[in-house]
């Protein structure tokens, strides 16, 4: 049997609906039993597991609530989370960290990475694809050399203080012509 929505009627002894509102309630176990433990069983009521329906936009949130959904990405379902303010997507980030890229993790922490090929003379500014929203946290270098020997390679200031090295990007020294490069991995929000 199925569940009644209409069971008992308002005219209905209940002594006759008895048969139907103990289906109905069998009926209610069974579905809540799809993807949690049923009302009957251990733990009653905690997930299994959640499923989502896929939505195509972010949904907006009345209250300052988090909401955990799913909604398609160029025909792949991803998942996301809100706080009301801020959308991050949780799935289907950038998997390929060959080249600049950028990934913006759930908590607003912003990670930049990249590799430039190009040689590094004196004092050279580089700037993120993009910018950083805030401010930088944390920068580090690492050169690609085409030559031996014991050569200078450094960041000219540290991020958040002020001057070369800031949201925009970053500013390089090095002391001869033999680095033919660099990777960078940048954290700020």
């Amino acid at each position: 049997m199925s569940y009644q929505p209409n069971k008992p009627l308002a005219g209905d002894r209940i002594s006759q609906s008895q048969v139907d509102l103990e289906t109905n309630f069998q009926q209610l176990n069974i579905g809540f039993g799809v993807d949690h433990n049923a009302y009957d069983a251990a733990n009653a009521g905690q997930h299994k597991k959640v499923l989502f329906t896929t939505t195509q936009a972010d949904p907006v949130i009345a209250n300052p609530a988090g909401q955990l959904y799913t909604k398609s990405v160029s025909g792949t379902i991803q998942a996301f989370f809100s706080n009301g303010t801020t959308v991050s997507q949780l799935t289907g980030l950038p998997e390929d960290v060959v080249g600049e890229g950028t990934i913006t993790l759930a908590a607003g922490l912003t990670i930049k990475w990249g590799t430039r090929n190009v040689a590094v003379v004196d004092d050279v500014k580089f700037n993120y694809p993009v910018a950083f929203s805030t401010a930088v946290f944390a920068v580090v270098v690492t050169p690609v050399r085409n030559n031996t020997g014991e050569k200078s390679f450094y960041l000219l200031a540290l991020p958040g203080s002020g001057g070369d090295n800031d949201k925009v990007g970053f500013k390089l020294r090095s002391d001869f012509n033999g680095w033919s490069g660099f990777s960078y991995i940048a954290i700020g929000n």
